[in-house]
């Protein structure tokens, strides 16, 4: 979500996205590759694999609400502009991509 919200993705789009994700993704074979020592109890629920529209919008506004702004937060865990440019730059080229329908596609 953050890198997406670097490369000035609308946070709707962003959670479009992530909406799409869950559709598309098989979660039971993601589930069934952790290995054993990451699971809790040895069980791992399948949603854990999911991001829900409303966990990434109540994480957005946590975020918001407690450092300002999503900039905030990662100016306060050290990621400042120099970086989030750095970042952008080597992930969004403008010969590259355009913007389709609320989505990035290539």
């Amino acid at each position: 979500m953050f890198i997406l919200h670097v490369c000035d993705v609308d946070f709707e789009d962003i959670v479009r996205d992530y909406a799409l994700s869950n559709e598309l993704l098989d979660h039971k074979a993601m589930l069934a590759s952790i290995p054993k020592f990451f699971r809790v109890g040895g069980h791992i629920r399948e949603d854990a694999f999911r991001a829900l529209p409303q966990v990434l919008r109540d994480v957005h506004d946590f975020v918001c609400n407690k450092y300002g702004s999503i900039e905030g937060y990662l100016n306060e865990i050290g990621f400042d502009s120099s970086w989030r440019a750095m970042l952008k730059n080597s992930l969004v080229s403008v010969k590259e991509w355009e913007f389709k329908s609320g989505l990035l596609a290539r």
